[in-house]
C-alpha cells in the first residue's frame, strides 16, 4: 500500500510541471487571440455600420434601420407604437460644397462634414438617426415628429450648423433641408424621393421646404 503513495521520481515531477506551464501558456495565448479576434470583428462591424469619416450611419444600414421602423411603427395593421405615431425624413445637402472644396481644399471639406454630423448628433434626440448618403448628402429619420415639427427642428439645426462651422472651421456654410412625412403604406425609398425633391427646391429658396408645399404649388 505504501508504494501506491510514493512520490514519483524528481524528473517526472519536473516533466509534469513543465507540461502544465506549457498548457497554461497555450491557453493564455488562445485567450489573447480570441480577444484580438473579437476586437477585429467589432472594428469590422463598425466599418460596415458607420461612415469612416463622419461617424454617421452608412447608407445601407440606415435604409434597413428606417424600413424596419416603418414596418414596426406604421405597419399595415396600423398598430402604431405610442409616442411615435409619425416618421419624418429630412434630406440635407451642404450648399456649394464643390466650390468650398475647390477654394479651401479637401481637408477643410472633410472637417466641415465632420462638424455637420457632430452638430446634428448633439442637437437631435436619441431616437433620431443620421445617415450619410453621398459626399455631402445626409438623411435624418425623426421618429414621432410630423412634418411641421420636423420643419421647426430643421430650421433650428440649419442655424446652429452655420454658427458652429463658422466658429470651429472659419468658413460660412449653409445646409439645405427637404422634408417629407411618411404616409401609411409608403416605403422608405418613396418618402426619401419626396424629401430629395423638396431639398432641391430648398436650395433655390434658401429655406427649409416641405414636400407638401411642392404639391400645393
Amino acid at each position: 500500500m505504501e508504494k501506491m503513495f510514493e512520490k514519483p521520481p524528481e524528473n517526472e515531477l519536473e516533466k509534469i510541471k513543465r507540461e502544465n506551464l506549457e498548457l497554461r501558456a497555450r491557453i493564455s495565448k488562445l485567450e489573447k487571440e480570441n480577444l484580438e479576434l473579437k476586437e477585429q470583428i467589432s472594428k469590422l462591424e463598425k466599418k460596415v455600420i458607420f461612415d469612416d469619416l463622419t461617424g454617421a450611419f452608412r447608407r445601407n444600414f440606415f435604409e434597413e434601420k428606417v424600413q424596419k421602423d416603418i414596418n414596426q411603427l406604421l405597419g399595415e395593421d396600423d398598430k402604431r407604437k405610442e409616442g411615435y405615431k409619425e416618421i419624418s425624413i429630412l434630406f440635407s445637402d451642404v450648399d456649394n460644397f464643390k466650390q468650398i472644396n475647390d477654394k479651401h481644399g479637401h481637408s477643410k471639406g472633410d472637417q466641415i462634414l465632420k462638424e455637420v454630423v457632430r452638430v446634428l448628433k448633439e442637437n437631435l434626440r436619441d431616437v433620431d438617426v443620421v445617415g450619410r448618403f453621398g459626399g455631402d448628402e445626409f438623411v435624418i429619420e425623426m421618429l414621432g415628429a410630423n412634418k411641421d415639427e420636423a420643419k421647426k427642428r430643421a430650421e433650428s439645426l440649419r442655424k446652429t450648423i452655420k454658427e458652429e462651422i463658422l466658429k470651429n472651421v472659419g468658413i460660412e456654410v449653409s445646409l439645405s433641408f427637404g422634408i417629407a412625412e411618411l404616409k401609411k403604406g409608403e416605403k422608405f425609398e418613396e418618402v426619401l424621393k419626396k424629401a430629395d425633391e423638396a431639398m432641391y427646391l430648398a436650395k433655390k429658396k434658401k429655406e427649409v421646404v416641405l414636400f407638401d408645399e411642392i404639391e400645393k404649388s
